[in-house]
């Protein structure tokens, strides 16, 4: 059984190595290569979070038919948010979320699979964001969210679920789904 986990972990470690070789490479405007580590990794994070899920993690994503964005209240920050989307400058709010993610082992804990995998789609839809392919990228957000939700690494307030819901919004406001996206946000800032 050791074995099996010392295997794991090597391609958990292989995971995070590949990603970040994407990051480079997004990070430097190397598209096709980006998005050729970014699908090698996704790869082999599925074999690796097939080896890792509990069982009642997979019988949670199996069952999981459709992912629903939780429903808000208005509040203040929500309008402020609203108020920099409605003049347009949607771009701005756009700052802190659009910047691909590097992994990075945890000293003594190794990689988390599933939070491994969730980094690895978001990387993908940052990619296609880039590549101005919104429908593909919001596929790899919609991929990312219930992983993210159920990951250790992402509880309450934890950025990758934010980021995710943020930049779900920002393809939904580009679209022209402006009620759709507000709810999105709303929903990021609840989580926060």
């Amino acid at each position: 059984m050791a074995h099996g986990n010392d295997q794991a972990e090597a391609v958990a470690e292989e995971v995070v190595s590949i990603n970040n070789a994407g990051v480079i490479c997004l990070e430097a405007g190397k598209l096709a290569e980006a998005a050729r580590y970014f699908q090698h990794a996704l790869a082999l994070s599925n074999d690796t979070s097939r080896i890792a899920l509990s069982r009642a993690q997979h019988n949670y994503l199996s069952d999981f038919s459709q992912i629903e964005i939780p429903s808000f209240s208005p509040d203040h920050k929500a309008a402020n948010m609203a108020h920099i989307y409605q003049r347009g400058e949607y771009d701005e709010g756009m700052n802190t979320f659009s910047s691909p993610v590097r992994l990075e082992k945890n000293l003594g804990l190794g990689v988390d699979h599933l939070s491994a995998k969730v980094i690895v789609l978001y990387n993908m839809g940052q990619l296609h964001l880039r590549l101005n392919e919104d429908n593909s990228a919001a596929e790899f957000f919609y991929e990312a969210l219930p992983l993210a939700q159920m990951s250790p690494n992402n509880s309450r307030g934890s950025s990758s679920l934010i980021a995710i819901l943020h930049n779900l919004g920002h393809i939904q406001y580009r679209i022209g789904n402006h009620n759709e996206a507000m709810s999105t946000y709303a929903s990021a800032l609840t989580v926060a």
